[in-house]
């Protein structure tokens, strides 16, 4: 059967993505239409096509901001990680109270800067020389608690994950950046940089809580045990 002119909609400067999907769903249309005959150029059909196109780019997360931006929303994790990774203390780096934790809770946002999750620091040997290294993960909420602050992971590997629950990393540890730091994005006030997973590495803080991974679709609470952790 033929298939007729059809041409999938226009996404302007869409990411290729958004185009690759619209051309196929589009496409995918198209051929079922044809296969079943009738009038393969029905406006009615083509239009059909079109809203079922673009509806695939909305559930692939793609949207258009207010600005007419396109942007990805990530995908829902159906856990929720939860990280206890600093506390209130006197460090080399200096004393934080209650008030420092709050700042770092207030100036954290993943649109502005996205902290990512790693394994070992940046300072590590073998990261050195190397423009990019892996993440595990991504930061996507800096919460309060008492005098601790605790990371909600808005994405997390599902091979980190499996490495925590058979032992190889019980440690964490937090860098953060220094309120002058050039490169803080909130210049004056400390900052997130970056969370580390530990092996052997002794930690520098102890008496925080172990990582808790809670099914958000059975709406259950964060339960933690006492382990070791770090931070830096």
């Amino acid at each position: 059967m033929p298939k007729g002119k059809w041409t999938p909609p226009d996404a302007g400067d869409a990411p290729q993505e958004v185009k690759d999907i619209l051309k196929e769903v589009y496409s995918s249309v198209r051929d079922k239409q044809a296969d079943e005959g009738g009038d393969i150029e029905d406006p009615k059909k083509k239009e059909s096509a079109a809203k079922q196109a673009w509806a695939a780019v909305a559930n692939a997360g793609y949207h258009q901001d207010k600005d007419g931006k396109w942007v990805k929303k990530k995908k829902e994790m159906e856990e929720e990680i939860v990280i206890d990774a600093f506390k209130a203390g006197k460090y080399p780096q200096g004393i934080f109270t209650t008030k420092e934790l709050a700042e770092i809770t207030s100036t954290y946002n993943p649109e502005n800067y996205e902290a990512p999750i790693l394994i070992g620091h940046l300072s590590d040997p073998s990261y050195q020389g190397k423009s990019t290294v892996p993440a595990y993960g991504w930061i996507g909420k800096v919460k309060m608690v008492g005098e601790h602050l605790k990371f909600v992971a808005s994405q997390f590997s599902e091979e980190l994950k499996d490495f925590i629950k058979k032992g190889f990393y019980k440690k964490v540890s937090a860098a953060f950046f220094q309120p002058d730091d050039p490169n803080n994005p909130t210049p004056g006030k400390w900052h997130l940089h970056h969370l580390a997973f530990l092996g052997g590495t002794p930690p520098a803080v102890k008496g925080l809580e172990q990582i808790a991974f809670t099914e958000l679709t059975r709406g259950l609470g964060v339960e933690f045990a006492e382990v070791e952790t770090a931070v830096e």
